[in-house]
C-alpha cells in the first residue's frame, strides 16, 4: 500500500511538473522560442483535453510537420561541430490554395542553406504524434485501443513498471499514439540540388496529400478520446483541420 502511494504521488508529481512547463501560447512576442515545450496550434486542444482527464497526461506532442534537414557536413565533422539544422519547418500545407508563399520560402531557404555549405538536404513529412504517461497499465491500454481504432496502427505502450522500479516508486507507464504515413526523399547531396523545379512541386504536392489524411486521422483520434475518456460524444469537432494557422510553424512539442 505505501509503495502504490509512493508511485502515485511521484506521478502526480511528474504531472504537475510537466504540464506547467507547456507553453500554450503563439504570440510572436513570447520570450521562450525554444522547440522543447512548445505545443503546436493545431493540436493544442487536444493536449489539454488529455492533460485535463485523471490518470494520464503528455509527454510529446505534434500535429504533423513537412521539414527539410541539413545533414553533417565533412567540415562539420572535422571540426567535430554538432551537425544537422532544421533549414524549414511548417505544421500547415506547404502550398495553399492558389499561393506560392510557402513554398517559395521554403526554396529560399535550401538556396541559403546550400550557398553556405555543401550540404545534404532532406524533405520530411512527419505524421501527427502523441506520446503520454499513465498511472496504470489500465489507462495505457485503453489509451492505445482508442488510438489504434483511429488508425494509429504503430501505437503501444512502450515502457512499463518493473518490479524493480516499483519498488523504489520511480517506476513509469509510457505510451505513444503513432501511425506509418510518413514521407522521406533527399533533395540535395554535397551542395548541389538533385530536383527539378517539376519534381520539388510533385513532392510538396506528395507532402500535402499526406498532411490531409494526417489532419483526418487526428481529428477521428480526437473524437474517439474524448468520448472513452470524458464520455462526450463529438460529432462536428474542428480541432485540427479548421483551427487557424499558427504563426510559430517551426515550433512543436516533440523530440
Amino acid at each position: 500500500m505505501m509503495m502504490m502511494m509512493q508511485n502515485e504521488d511521484n506521478f502526480e508529481r511528474r504531472k504537475s511538473a510537466t504540464v506547467s512547463s507547456l507553453v500554450m501560447t503563439s504570440d510572436d512576442d513570447d520570450d521562450d522560442k525554444s522547440r522543447a515545450g512548445r505545443v503546436d496550434e493545431r493540436v493544442r486542444d487536444f493536449v489539454e483535453r488529455v492533460n485535463a482527464c485523471e490518470n494520464i497526461f503528455t509527454t510529446s506532442s505534434c500535429s504533423g510537420r513537412v521539414s527539410i534537414f541539413a545533414e553533417r557536413t565533412e567540415e562539420d565533422c572535422k571540426e567535430k561541430r554538432k551537425g544537422g539544422e532544421w533549414v524549414f519547418v511548417s505544421h500547415e500545407l506547404v502550398v495553399k490554395e492558389e499561393e506560392e508563399e510557402e513554398r517559395s520560402l521554403m526554396v529560399e531557404k535550401m538556396k541559403e542553406s546550400l550557398r553556405k555549405s555543401s550540404s545534404t538536404l532532406t524533405l520530411r513529412f512527419e505524421p501527427f504524434i502523441l506520446a503520454v504517461e499513465t498511472k496504470d497499465e489500465h489507462t495505457a491500454r485503453m489509451f492505445v485501443k482508442c488510438a489504434r481504432d483511429a488508425g494509429y496502427r504503430e501505437s503501444g505502450v512502450v515502457s512499463t513498471v518493473d518490479e524493480s522500479k516499483r519498488a523504489s516508486g520511480s517506476g513509469r507507464i509510457t505510451a505513444s499514439a503513432r501511425c506509418s504515413i510518413r514521407m522521406e526523399a533527399l533533395v540535395a547531396k554535397d551542395g548541389e540540388m538533385l530536383l527539378s523545379d517539376e519534381g520539388l512541386r510533385i513532392l510538396v504536392e506528395e507532402c500535402n496529400k499526406k498532411m490531409k489524411a494526417n489532419w483526418e486521422r487526428a481529428d477521428r483520434f480526437y473524437a474517439l478520446f474524448t468520448e472513452r475518456f470524458c464520455g462526450e460524444k463529438k460529432t462536428d469537432d474542428a480541432l485540427i483541420i479548421n483551427s487557424k494557422n499558427n504563426n510559430n510553424n517551426n515550433l512543436c512539442h516533440r523530440p
